[in-house]
């Protein structure tokens, strides 16, 4: 029962997960041509 509701509670979430991707890789992009030190670390 547990595993069917984590199944349903996964599928639930892949939208939010692939919109999370999209943003974040187009905010990483900006930085890398704005202010690429920022993603470089130490």
């Amino acid at each position: 029962e547990f595993m069917g509701v984590a199944k349903y509670a996964a599928l639930a979430h892949l939208p939010v997960i692939i919109i999370e991707a999209i943003i974040t890789g187009f905010i990483a992009s900006f930085l890398m041509k704005v202010k690429p030190e920022i993603l470089k670390g130490r």
